[in-house]
């Protein structure tokens, strides 16, 4: 009788395997540039303010975006820069502001383009750092590079393009 249990219960085990590893054949496993962005939106929805070391035009600039709903204000050494309420940047930008803007990585916004871009089926490629990934986007306008830790956090943006170009170091602060 211990004997047809243990058979019996084999049998099950491995029809189990057997319809697990069928699932995974059929439906695939996400690529990784995939499911680092996931992650990393979800966890920046999480965030509402971030500090970030601007490298563009030359200079070195220090800029904090507060994020509320629907509404980012970033401002750049002392000074007002922009405000974005839905989407759309209030008042003219420049392009340096712009680059600034996206360079200063508020948790809203990025959030937004990383989706977007996933949304639209970008080319996204993903590799493996020491310490974390580089998610890079390179038919976005400009291109995007975005470097992540293991925990899915951003910490590095980089941007790639003819008139927009600059790096960044962001650190996120007071969650939600």
């Amino acid at each position: 009788m211990l004997r047809s249990i243990a058979v019996a219960a084999g049998l099950l085990l491995a029809l189990v395997a057997a319809c697990a590893s069928l699932t995974a054949a059929a439906f695939g496993r996400a690529p990784l540039a995939d499911r680092i962005l996931v992650a990393a939106a979800k966890h920046l929805q999480d965030y509402r303010l971030d500090d970030a070391t601007i490298f563009a035009h030359g200079k070195e600039l220090h800029a904090t975006c507060a994020q509320r709903p629907r509404t980012a204000t970033l401002v750049v050494g002392r000074r007002l820069r922009l405000r974005e309420r839905g989407r759309h940047l209030l008042g003219r930008t420049t392009l340096a502001e712009l680059t600034d803007f996206e360079l200063a990585g508020c948790p809203g916004a990025l959030r937004f383009r990383l989706l977007r871009d996933l949304a639209h089926h970008a080319d996204l490629v993903a590799t493996t750092r020491l310490g974390g990934y580089e998610l890079w986007l390179p038919h976005a306008h400009p291109a995007l590079a975005v470097y992540f830790t293991r925990r899915d956090v951003p910490y590095e943006l980089k941007l790639e393009g003819r008139t927009m170009r600059g790096t960044s170091h962001v650190r996120f602060g007071v969650r939600v």
